[in-house]
């Protein structure tokens, strides 16, 4: 953004604090957030045993994109479609299964689930470099709900 005058440099760094999937936290920050999810929670209590800040990482980014699914809920017209390409992810060795935490969340709302689809990601060519500490995405949901 700063390269294309978009942003200034020092607008940067807040920019990317507003961002949903950040991995950058100050140490008092460093505390996860309970998500509402409980096959959710009960991984971040063992993931926060083992790193705090992937912890938090990941409570931050569920509760963000609950904010902006319950957004897009609220704007979607009756019988309407929402579709939502996710990824499930390793952290700390422990799979997160964000597909299935989205849908749980999802159907909370009241969206009907109507098809999932698994697509392999066969090229990492547009991959963007990932925190040591986090695995490559392998494979993509494409989840399609519809609003009753």
């Amino acid at each position: 953004l700063g390269w294309l005058g978009i942003a200034k440099n020092g607008q940067l760094k807040k920019l990317d604090n507003e961002s949903i999937g950040r991995e950058s936290f100050l140490a008092k920050e460093k505390t996860p957030t309970k998500t509402g999810i409980p096959e959710a929670d009960n991984l971040i209590k063992k993931i926060y045993e083992i790193n705090e800040t992937r912890a938090t990482i990941v409570s931050t980014y569920l509760n963000e994109m609950k904010v902006a699914l319950s957004e897009s809920y609220r704007v979607l017209k009756k019988n309407g479609y929402l579709v939502l390409i996710v990824g499930n992810n390793v952290v700390c060795n422990k799979e997160f299964n964000t597909q299935k935490y989205f849908t749980h969340y999802l159907k909370g709302l009241g969206l009907e689930l109507k098809f999932k689809l698994i697509d392999d990601i066969r090229s990492y060519g547009l991959m963007t470099k990932r925190n040591k500490t986090a695995d490559i995405i392998s494979r993509e949901w494409i989840l399609a709900f519809q609003k009753k």
